[in-house]
C-alpha cells in the first residue's frame, strides 16, 4: 500500500517537473521563431497599448523592459528582430513625450539606428520598413522639441 502511494506521488512530481520545464522551451522557442510575440503575458494580451506618441499617454516601464528581455531571445538575423526594434523605439519616444524626457528621445534615436542597421543587406517585407520610416519620421518630427537641430 506504501509503495503504491509513494510511486504515486513520485510520478506525479515528475510529470509537473517536466511539463514546467517543456513548457518553458517551448514557450522561448516559439518567441524566438517569432511565432508568440515576445514580451506579453496572457494577462497582457487583452491590455491594448496604444503606440503612438501624439496620444500623450506613456506606456508602462514595466511593459517596454519586458520587450527589452524579450528582444534578447528573438533572432537577430530576423524580421521580426528588426520590427521589434523599431516598436520599442517607438514606445520610447511616446515616453519622451509624455514626461518630456531627452533621455528617452535619445533611446528612441539609438534603437532607429539599431533597426536600420539591422535591416542593412536584408530582404524586409513593406510593413517592416513602414515601422522603422514611420519612427525615422516621428522622431525627425520631435527633434526641436528636444533641442536637437
Amino acid at each position: 500500500m506504501h509503495s503504491s502511494i509513494l510511486s504515486t506521488i513520485l510520478s506525479a512530481l515528475i510529470f509537473s517537473t517536466l511539463g514546467a520545464t517543456l513548457s518553458t522551451y517551448l514557450n522561448r522557442y516559439l518567441m524566438r521563431r517569432g511565432i508568440r510575440p515576445p514580451g506579453i503575458r496572457k494577462k497582457e494580451a487583452s491590455t491594448k497599448y496604444t503606440i503612438s506618441p501624439e496620444s500623450g499617454q506613456p506606456i508602462d516601464e514595466k511593459v517596454i523592459k519586458r520587450y527589452e528581455k524579450a528582444l534578447e531571445f528573438s533572432d537577430k538575423e530576423s524580421e521580426n528582430y528588426v520590427a521589434e526594434l523599431a516598436k520599442l523605439g517607438m514606445m520610447y519616444l511616446q515616453n519622451a513625450v509624455a514626461y518630456d524626457n531627452k533621455d528617452l528621445y535619445l533611446r528612441a534615436k539609438e534603437y532607429l539606428a539599431r533597426a536600420e542597421e539591422a535591416m542593412e543587406g536584408k530582404s524586409i517585407s513593406f510593413e517592416t520598413k513602414m515601422l522603422v520610416d514611420n519612427l525615422r519620421s516621428m522622431i525627425e518630427t520631435y527633434k526641436y522639441r528636444f533641442g536637437e537641430r
